[in-house]
């Protein structure tokens, strides 16, 4: 296993030069793979999909004539799967990844990164000559797809072929006896070759990329802090990124929000949930991308005041999965979290297709009250998967569901007073105080001391999901509730490998489909850093050690070679998306509850 270690808020690694670390980065136009040996194994466009072939772009390196695995010592692949060979190490924060290893008389430095907001990958080799003599250096790139390489200096090109989409090119250095070279390339829609501005443009997206990782290692605010070792920090700086790496910028379609992670780029969508919990670490850092979340998602709701999982950018498309329960609820709270950082109410004014966006979260609770009983309580059909967890049918009153929608009749009673509306006001409070007696009534298990699931007339999962959790958070939960659910969640979920999104597993395996329908797999038993961040604050809050909530996550996926936030994982069944914008919220846990856990 290689070694990790933390410096400066970067994860760095030390392993096999041969062997890949693959890392993914994202600015607000494209995605890319960098595999820790040079090669680009994915780079995409936001909203076009893929520039080159996933896994056809490779550099091989020669120096003086030999392979550099023969400069190693290491040639068979038996060699290569024990370690055999020089260690490199690779370093990554932001949109950057540097690799770093030493041949006999040669150093070796490679950086490879985005910019903010450019379509291209940038990639710079070092060379360092600690010999007498002169050392000749080959490079051979190829690349299948839609882009060429622009180069900084065209008399290192010696051949360049051209074959069925691919092209591969051949460049020599010469780095002199005791000195020092550098090699810069663009992989970019664009020009081959020298082309003309390439020294500015690599010059401004090198000094775009570092200082966006300035920005992100300014940010830690507890460096002095005694107990804020630089693990906390590197996991914090690596889920801020995530979620600042997540936001997407089309203008041609007016939208301007997250998006969910890089397996979630086509079509180019926005979620009402996904969102929700990638905007919290940004709420006091980048406060106007929530607002521009706040207003693509309004575009969504549709006249009667339902939600579809997700909004598109094309503007012509169809909703994206029409109907979810908790889309409505997000979106109000969203908006709630918003107006409590910033204290601009300017926003619920706002016009949309000749509403006010006041006037659009008024329909979205109003189509929440039309799915209640005489309860109070939402009543999710039978038959139906309308919430995140769309991988099982929950029916009735689902925990979770009821607890977004108390807290949107809260969030909404604040609006109506900050607007002048004192009786809707008063009316929406008392209407919160019995939504959430009803749920404490009929969804609490006094016996075993947390919230189920989910009930209806004809099923009850009695389960624990960690879903639930949005009950202590929201203080639906007395402190006594609150810290017998918390009991029980460390009880019931915390395990070696993470944290169970629910314990036991399922019991109605009719209600489960998909990837659901397994042991331990996805819904039914996977980690979700998501929502590990909120369990971890929730513990804070109510004085719990929050260590294993907030960090095992990050420590199996170090552990696996997964380098940025996963979606979700599991032992027997490996893991979702990469860079997965809604598991930051671990750095919302660290911002909301520090001052709290540092206690411990």
């Amino acid at each position: 296993m290689s070694r990790v270690s933390f410096p400066d808020g970067a994860i760095a690694v030390n392993l096999p030069v041969l062997e890949t670390a693959l890392y993914d980065v994202s600015n607000q136009v494209c995605m890319a793979q960098f595999d820790g040996c040079g090669n680009i194994a994915k780079f995409s466009q936001i909203g076009k999909g893929d520039i080159i072939e996933p896994g056809f772009h490779y550099c091989a390196m020669q120096v003086d004539s030999k392979p550099v695995e023969r400069q190693l010592g290491v040639g068979s692949p038996v060699e290569r799967q024990h370690g055999v060979g020089q260690k490199k190490t690779v370093t990554m924060i932001g949109r950057m990844q540097r690799v770093h290893f030493e041949l006999d008389c040669l150093s070796i430095s490679l950086a490879q990164f985005l910019d903010e907001k450019t379509n291209a990958v940038f990639t710079r080799y070092d060379f360092q000559n600690h010999s007498d003599e002169d050392i000749e250096i080959s490079l051979c790139f190829g690349v299948q797809g839609l882009v060429p390489l622009a180069l900084d200096s065209i008399p290192y090109l010696v051949e360049v072929e051209r074959l069925q989409g691919k092209r591969y090119y051949t460049l020599q250095i010469s780095v002199e006896a005791k000195g020092c070279r550098a090699f810069r390339y663009i992989l970019s829609p664009g020009g081959e070759g020298a082309v003309p501005g390439f020294e500015k443009a690599f010059g401004a997206g090198e000094i775009d990329a570092l200082e966006y990782i300035g920005w992100l290692e300014g940010l830690w605010p507890y460096a002095h802090e005694p107990c804020a070792n630089d693990k906390i920090r590197a996991l914090y700086i690596s889920c801020i990124n995530t979620a600042a790496s997540a936001y997407k910028s089309i203008p041609e379609a007016g939208f301007e929000a997250f998006f969910a992670g890089i397996s979630y780029q086509a079509p180019a969508r926005t979620y009402f949930r996904d969102g929700f919990f990638t905007a919290l670490c940004l709420l006091e850092i980048k406060p106007e991308w929530v607002k521009n979340q706040i207003l693509t998602l309004a575009r969504g709701v549709n006249a009667d005041g339902s939600c579809p999982s997700a909004v598109i950018a094309s503007p012509e498309s169809m909703p994206f999965w029409d109907g979810h329960y908790d889309s409505p609820a997000f979106l109000i709270i969203l908006a709630y979290e918003y107006t409590v950082q910033t204290n601009d109410h300017s926003l619920l004014g706002l016009e949309l297709s000749g509403q006010t966006i006041l006037q659009v979260f008024d329909d979205c609770l109003g189509w929440l009250d039309s799915q209640t009983d005489e309860t109070g309580l939402v009543v999710k059909p039978g038959g139906c998967r309308l919430d995140w967890a769309d991988n099982v049918y929950r029916e009735g009153y689902v925990t979770y569901i009821e607890a977004l929608y108390a807290r949107a009749v809260y969030a909404m009673a604040a609006f109506k007073r900050s607007s002048g509306s004192v009786a809707e006001a008063d009316a929406l409070e008392k209407k919160h105080e019995r939504i959430k007696g009803a749920i404490n009534d009929l969804l609490w298990d006094d016996d075993r001391g947390f919230y189920i699931n989910y009930a209806s007339e004809a099923y009850r999962e009695d389960n624990l999901s960690l879903d639930t959790i949005l009950c202590v958070l929201f203080d639906i939960a007395d402190d006594e509730m609150a810290k017998r659910h918390l009991e029980n969640c460390r009880k019931l979920l915390e395990a070696d490998f993470g944290v169970r999104c629910v314990a036991p597993l399922y019991k109605y395996q009719h209600h489960l489909v998909e990837k659901s329908a397994f042991p331990t797999r996805y819904h039914n038993g996977s980690d979700w850093p998501y929502l590990d961040g909120l369990y971890a604050l929730a513990l804070m809050k109510h004085g719990f050690d929050a260590s294993h909530a907030l960090t095992r996550w990050f420590d199996y996926s170090l552990e696996q070679g997964w380098y940025t936030p996963v979606e979700y994982y599991s032992p027997a069944y490996g893991k979702g998306s990469l860079l997965q914008a809604w598991s930051s919220t671990a750095a919302y846990a660290l911002q909301k509850g520090w001052h709290l856990w540092k206690k411990k």
